[in-house]
């Protein structure tokens, strides 16, 4: 390991330790791996928090939005957004969070008690949840297997009548081949920052009905 992934690693560990303690206290399940419970889910992680600010810069959240944070885990991301949309821009953003583990549900609802946000127990891709809501920003931090990325483009391509889009962060070779394959209008970046703790990941945003 290089001396900058050294530095890099420490410097990830404290942002995430004073994040962690800043939004949710003393919770420290925050930093636990927990198992998928589906095939098609990946394990619940927590997102780093350097990683997530990265990500935000290239998707912008604005006044009116209504976020969704698909398999929002124990709530690290929401916790943050909510906290920099909301407690410090004053942007009123009505945040969402959808988790089919119960355990990590569980968990996120403890933390995000009197946030105002709404965490739900539910996979987000049946009883039209989306739609209900008329979520217009999603954020996915890699939450499915290739099939069910695939049911999920087709879900929104197929029902979605309004501008839309989302974030996916570190999003695979063969999810991007979905992408192409379904000729969705879609925008890659890369973000390799040694220094944050980031190495090589690769971001998408996604549009549907945007110009």
């Amino acid at each position: 390991m290089s001396i900058k992934s050294k530095i890099g690693a420490v410097i990830k560990f404290i942002a995430n330790q004073y994040w962690d303690k800043k939004l949710a206290g003393k919770d420290s399940t925050l930093n636990e791996d927990l198992p998928s419970i589906f095939r098609w889910s990946t394990k619940v992680q927590s997102i780093d928090y350097l990683y997530l600010i990265e990500s935000l810069k290239k998707f912008p959240i604005i006044k009116g939005d209504i976020v969704l944070d698909l398999g929002c885990g124990k709530g690290r991301a929401l916790l943050y957004c909510n906290y920099r949309y909301n407690e410090l821009e004053k942007k009123d953003i009505i945040f969402h969070g959808a988790e089919i583990n119960q355990e990590a549900y569980t968990i996120c609802k403890r933390n995000c008690i009197d946030k105002n946000m709404t965490i739900d127990n539910i996979n987000a891709l049946e009883d039209n949840y989306i739609l209900k809501h008329k979520f217009n920003k999603i954020l996915l931090f890699n939450p499915f297997d290739e099939n069910t990325f695939l049911k999920f483009i087709q879900y929104l391509e197929k029902n979605i009548n309004y501008p839309c889009s989302f974030l996916y962060v570190n999003i695979s070779q063969k999810q991007i081949g979905i992408l192409n394959k379904e000729n969705i209008n879609f925008k890659i970046y890369f973000i390799h920052k040694p220094l944050l703790g980031i190495w090589n990941k690769r971001n998408i945003v996604v549009y549907f009905n945007e110009n």
